[in-house]
């Protein structure tokens, strides 16, 4: 048996309210995101920014 409740809403963020908690994030290193992404699925098909798709 369960019961099935309606999630709260969440109150909307304001722009300010959106770069205070981006601040909070962890940084991202994107040459080693980009070198894990590469080993695990190579680099063949992968899109550069030169790339008009």
């Amino acid at each position: 048996m369960a019961e099935v409740r309606p999630l709260p809403r969440r109150r909307r963020l304001t722009a300010r309210g959106l770069v205070e908690r981006r601040r909070n994030l962890p940084r991202v290193d994107a040459t080693r995101m980009r070198a894990g992404t590469d080993q695990c699925f190579g680099t063949e098909d992968r899109v550069d920014e030169g790339d008009n798709v």
